[in-house]
């Protein structure tokens, strides 16, 4: 749009559709993200980015509540506004856990493996080489 207007920011990429891993790239080398995708709110929040989404809800509200995701609707001038008066929050609070899962499920794992075995659910039969029947 704006190069249909004739005018091209210096500080301004405007991309195409790009795949998860390159979209991670991107995100890294970011001061800010102007997107109308839910999916990208939270990639923005995880590389903390700030994110100006150009809907009038998201499905991401912890992102908002945080301040690192502002909702401009889909006007351009409520957009400038956001961007000129957002300022970086003093916490980035972990929403989405700390990033150790992995670790937390292998010691679980590790500590409940002798116990006794798992049994698959009611009126499911397990299959493969791992399976516990009985």
């Amino acid at each position: 749009a704006l190069r249909e207007q004739g005018q091209s920011p210096a500080n301004l990429r405007a991309v195409e559709a790009a795949g998860r891993l390159e979209m991670v790239q991107l995100l890294e080398g970011a001061s800010a993200l102007v997107t109308d995708s839910g999916g990208l709110q939270k990639e923005a929040y995880w590389a903390r980015v700030p994110c100006f989404t150009l809907r009038d809800e998201t499905e991401w509200t912890e992102t908002t509540e945080a301040g690192w995701n502002t909702l401009v609707g889909k006007g351009s001038a409520a957009l400038r506004e956001a961007m000129d008066r957002w300022t970086q929050p003093a916490a980035w609070p972990a929403l989405y856990g700390d990033g150790r899962a992995a670790e937390a499920v292998v010691r679980a794992l590790a500590a409940n493996s002798l116990q006794k075995p798992c049994r698959a659910p009611t009126g499911r039969e397990p299959t493969g080489p791992a399976a516990v029947r009985g």
